[in-house]
């Protein structure tokens, strides 16, 4: 097994189980952005899981700037193109380069950053296991809109590993 082989696989797991997911609700409630309590539905929050996927997957001269993606709209309308897009992605993860190759990368949530620390220091592993992360928070999101259309979704959605693997500890403990 290769040094990078289990970040990819975390990386892929997670971006399969959308996939999955994807194939059990209907266009409605891919699309819809009607909720009590978030703006935005199930497509948006995977067009943005999967245009961080790009930004780290488009790095040039090993540097990813998260700030600087190219949004795909028709990712947020098309449960078609999501899966497309989604499978082109898990491609491309299976060809990056060794997780300690050194990079820097770009996040600015806040939009206050000194421009004197505009990059961070970073790796490719650190930044799949940054991917696999944010990519489980926004299915806990997604899990929560789908919950609100009354849609059942699987019990491990939008849940981290770890909490996983605790939880089936515990289970084994008691």
């Amino acid at each position: 097994m290769k040094p990078q082989d289990g970040l990819i696989q975390e990386n892929l797991a997670a971006l399969q189980q959308a996939v999955d997911l994807i194939g059990q609700i209907t266009d409605d409630q891919y699309t819809s952005n009607e909720h009590p309590i978030f703006s935005s539905g199930v497509g948006k929050h995977v067009r943005h899981i999967l245009d961080f996927y790009a930004a780290f997957l488009g790095a040039e001269n090993e540097r990813v700037n998260y700030d600087a993606r190219q949004r795909s709209p028709d990712v947020e309308t098309s449960r078609k193109a999501a899966v497309a897009k989604i499978r082109e992605t898990m491609d491309a993860l299976k060809r990056v380069p060794h997780p300690d190759t050194r990079l820097v990368s770009k996040n600015d949530d806040c939009g206050e950053r000194d421009p004197a620390i505009e990059y961070s220091p970073s790796s490719i592993g650190r930044e799949l296991q940054f991917l696999a992360s944010h990519t489980v928070h926004h299915y806990a999101i997604v899990a929560m809109i789908l919950h609100s259309l009354g849609v059942t979704i699987p019990k491990d959605f939008g849940i981290a590993p770890s909490t996983l693997a605790y939880w089936r500890r515990q289970s084994a403990a008691e």
